[in-house]
């Protein structure tokens, strides 16, 4: 049981790991954008 619950805790982990680089990465893009908005404007 414990091994089974340290596995999901392992996975918890990584998901929350790969959503924050992705929510990162969507930061920088929209700042790009807004940025490329401005200039244009």
């Amino acid at each position: 049981m414990t091994e089974f619950t340290d596995k999901v805790n392992q996975g918890k982990n990584y998901i929350s790991d790969e959503y924050l680089q992705y929510l990162e990465q969507v930061k920088t893009v929209q700042i790009r954008i807004v940025k490329l908005k401005l200039i244009e404007v």
